[in-house]
């Protein structure tokens, strides 16, 4: 079995469509294949939205979570609860501008910020399944393979070690936002793979 690492798409539907060439080339050739995506598949680029759908359905996929998966997580969730809160109906909400939609949200206005307008559209558009966020929100912030150990964004080898089995929410977001692991070495006989 062939192990494959990448991550930080940003709504890059040729990068993927390349990614996806070259592994059915591969498995064509007899190999098979597995892959590691380590998160951020949405936001900034257009296709973002039907990146993760492809990536969710995917059974050689190990899907980790990065940073923009759980900006999109948290202003979806924002989205649903203000719908509920106001009666609105799906069709409403896709007519509205979406800087108009859930005005005044922090996890809305921050995932906006961050590029996140065409993955919120698409998922509007395509009916504002709350499974889709449901499975998003159940992955994992962090795995091992042999001697791999993988996150979006990296974190310290103490606070990996300390958190491995009950994932405090200050590991949570290490793996997702931490830049600051640079400066620090890993076990010496394990590698970090990260985004």
């Amino acid at each position: 079995m062939s192990k494959y690492v990448f991550s930080d798409l940003h709504g890059n539907l040729e990068l993927f469509n390349l990614i996806m060439k070259f592994f059915e080339e591969r498995e064509q050739a007899g190999e098979k294949i597995e892959y590691y995506f380590l998160g951020d598949a949405c936001d900034r680029m257009n296709d973002g939205y039907e990146i993760m759908k492809s990536l969710l359905a995917d059974e050689r996929c190990v899907y980790i979570k990065g940073n923009h998966e759980d900006m999109f997580i948290k202003a979806a969730k924002a989205i649903l609860k203000w719908k509920s809160e106001n009666c609105l109906l799906t069709e409403e909400i896709q007519r509205m501008d979406i800087y108009e939609i859930c005005p005044y949200n922090d996890d809305v206005s921050l995932h906006l910020y961050n590029g996140g307008a065409a993955t919120i559209n698409a998922w509007i558009k395509d009916g504002m399944p709350r499974n889709i966020v449901n499975l998003l929100a159940q992955l994992a912030v962090h795995c091992q393979v042999d001697n791999y150990d993988m996150c979006h964004a990296g974190v310290q080898w103490e606070l990996w070690q300390e958190n491995l089995d009950k994932e405090s929410q200050e590991f949570k977001e290490e793996c997702l936002w931490n830049r600051k692991h640079f400066n620090y070495d890993w076990e010496k006989d394990r590698i970090l793979i990260h985004g």
